[in-house]
């Protein structure tokens, strides 16, 4: 096995008489460098922090529009409700909570009777969808209602979905919860 024409190194040849540490040193491999360092390539739309953590790319107009009014929601919201989540009653980690999500219903994201306060690990049970944990929310119930008067629909397919993803007793004493809050 040859090795390599560096003095001192006894890697195997790779191409040229060098390794591939010090193939560098041939000249038609720095050409080859050099036009990938000198190519007009497109950079990143994000570019790196001085810390090493990407910046956000800024938002559009309207996103921005729609951020302000989200803002001013949630403010008259802490105001009115004591800044007091809808389920639990703490005052802990309070997030806007969208009774129809924002991705699913963009015309309602900016609606006061579409928004709630709730604790951040309420909102995130909701979001993930598992009805077994969901029941397990407080006042679940009164969101069911609330949803119930706004979107039948709506209610009809969360029930839906309730009914294939809990046991036969576990709906049943949901849908009696609901049905005496009523």
């Amino acid at each position: 096995m040859k090795t390599c024409k560096e003095p001192g190194c006894k890697f195997p040849v790779f191409s040229a008489g060098f390794c591939r540490k010090h193939l560098y040193r041939v000249e038609k491999y720095k050409m080859i460098q050099d036009d990938f360092n000198n190519s007009s390539r497109k950079s990143p739309k994000t570019k790196k922090h001085s810390l090493g953590v990407k910046k956000i790319k800024p938002v559009g107009d309207k996103q921005y529009i729609i951020n302000l009014k989200l803002s001013e929601l949630k403010k008259q919201l802490i105001e009115e409700n004591d800044g007091r989540c809808f389920f639990t009653g703490s005052k802990e980690n309070i997030t806007l909570f969208h009774i129809f999500s924002r991705s699913g219903f963009p015309q309602y994201q900016t609606k006061k009777w579409n928004c709630l306060l709730a604790n951040l690990i309420v909102h995130q049970v909701w979001d993930q969808g598992i009805w077994k944990n969901i029941i397990k929310i407080p006042r679940i119930e009164k969101l069911m209602i609330k949803i119930k008067k706004i979107d039948n629909r709506y209610y009809n397919r969360s029930m839906t979905k309730a009914k294939e993803n809990l046991t036969e007793r576990q709906y049943l004493k949901f849908k009696e919860k609901i049905k005496n809050c009523v």
